[in-house]
């Protein structure tokens, strides 16, 4: 799905993983979000008939199921439940748009890597993890900086233990000091 393509139809990840896109007018791309399997796309376009807000590109095999615009419009005015569930979705949508606008705005970009990396972590029983962490590049994206930025970020977080990585996932075995280097850089002029 390309942004600026005609919202003709509504999309289901149906297996795989994929992320959505920005372009900024001067080319560069940004990552607004991942989408998983049961996530869906391109509601907005659905829903307001104008062009397709963003892209999304596929980050490994996905199976993505499509449903006519007016299909999906019969099944948002039929079914009170599908139309409150689009609106939640809807919902968090705005709200993680705001957190990753926040981010973006931070004026360093070695903050923004160590910003992001905070928002993707989850709790687990071992503690804060990022499960399968995005490559470098694609944390890149979506931190509006280069791969090497994020290359150096994550070595100042790997040399102070503060994350440890183990198989698919980071550890975040220090999560105050995370906290603290994403309201402060600590690498200073590596931007």
């Amino acid at each position: 799905m390309l942004k600026g393509s005609t919202g003709d139809q509504l999309m289901v990840l149906v297996g795989g993983r994929m992320q959505v896109l920005d372009i900024t007018e001067g080319g560069r791309e940004i990552g607004l979000n991942f989408l998983v399997a049961g996530d869906y796309f391109g509601e907005l376009a659905v829903i307001d008939g104008l062009p397709r807000s963003a892209s999304v590109i596929a980050m490994e095999s996905s199976v993505v199921a499509f449903l006519l615009k007016a299909q999906a419009l019969a099944l948002f005015h039929q079914n009170a439940l599908v139309a409150e569930r689009v609106m939640k979705g809807l919902a968090k949508k705005l709200r993680t748009a705001s957190v990753y606008q926040t981010i973006l705005c931070l004026p360093s970009a070695s903050q923004r890597v160590f910003a992001l990396l905070q928002r993707l972590c989850v709790v687990s029983p071992g503690g804060l993890v990022v499960e399968n962490p995005p490559k470098q590049q694609v944390l890149a994206i979506m931190a509006n900086t280069s791969r090497e930025t994020v290359s150096r970020a994550l070595k100042v977080l790997l040399d102070q233990g503060i994350v440890e990585k183990d198989n698919h996932r980071l550890i975040v075995r220090r999560p105050a000091a995370l906290q603290k280097l994403s309201s402060h850089d600590a690498t200073q002029g590596h931007a």
